[in-house]
């Protein structure tokens, strides 16, 4: 049996959390969805996930949005600083061990830290090798509020890849030549890379050697050259760009609005269990 040993970062806490996660969109419970933005509902919502995890506590919650929206798709123009205080009781009611927010922008974030009693650990948000996020991460890092990055992989997989996304791909003779010269994938290459920049990564996979290959990557480095090259990949290009919630009083996007026509999909309109939606 492979092991592979993951290195952890400190929390403002004082917690320890891994620097490698596993991505779980659509597979398991979503901490704290935006119909359950009042202090209330929030901490009803970690109990009701608590109850079908069976568990006592969660190590980390967040709140995945920081716009409140009904299970209709209504605009609730919910403060999330009135969800913040639930989350804040739900740390005080021994509920979860640290509490974090998800698609926070910086001015989200600066309002945040000043009304709150417990700043948050983490602010969950998509970077990968086209979006960058410099701004962000370096507020957040200033902060001590650890980067969690979504989507690490952006569209550089053939799944998730419209017309129009650039370089790179898995294929990109550049990314190709680096992770070559160091034994590696391509993959591991990106990982490799946002790691060095001190971010968390939570790459989605259900394939156990793609697993394990994710996490081998704490036994090598990138150098400046390698670095330099990456980072030229950085064209502020968003993968995940929610367009059906861009008038929404706390979108955390608003320069990036865009003409669009499609609904928004059932699975973001009301949270149940993901895949399972049938678990209430």
């Amino acid at each position: 049996m492979v092991k592979v040993n993951i290195p952890t970062t400190k929390l403002n806490n004082g917690i320890e959390m891994p620097v490698l996660g596993l991505g779980t969109w659509l597979g398991i419970d979503e901490k704290v969805w935006q119909h359950n933005h009042r202090e209330a509902d929030a901490i009803q919502s970690v109990k009701d996930s608590l109850r079908r995890l069976n568990l006592d506590y969660v190590d980390q919650v967040l709140m995945h949005w920081p716009m409140s929206i009904s299970p209709d798709g209504i605009d609730e123009k919910i403060d999330y600083l009135e969800t913040w205080k639930g989350l804040e009781k739900v740390l005080d009611m021994g509920l979860a061990k640290s509490i974090g927010v998800s698609n926070f922008n910086v001015e989200q974030l600066k309002r945040l830290l000043a009304n709150c009693k417990v700043p948050p650990v983490v602010n969950q948000v998509e970077i990968n090798l086209n979006l960058g996020q410099k701004e962000l991460v370096d507020y957040c890092q200033s902060q001590k509020i650890v980067v969690v990055a979504y989507s690490p992989f952006g569209t550089m997989m053939p799944s998730r890849q419209p017309p129009d996304s650039p370089e790179p791909k898995l294929n990109n003779p550049l990314m190709l030549a680096i992770a070559n010269k160091h034994g590696k994938t391509v993959t591991q290459i990106t990982l490799r890379y946002l790691y060095q920049r001190n971010i968390v990564s939570i790459p989605k996979t259900v394939t156990k050697s793609r697993l394990l290959e994710n996490a081998s990557i704490f036994d090598f480095n990138l150098d400046e050259n390698d670095v330099q090259t990456i980072a030229k990949f950085d064209v502020e290009y968003r993968t995940v760009v929610p367009v059906f919630w861009q008038n929404h009083q706390n979108y955390p996007f608003p320069e990036e609005r865009q003409p669009y026509k499609e609904d928004i999909p059932l699975c973001l309109r009301i949270w149940k269990n993901g895949a399972n939606a049938d678990i209430d």
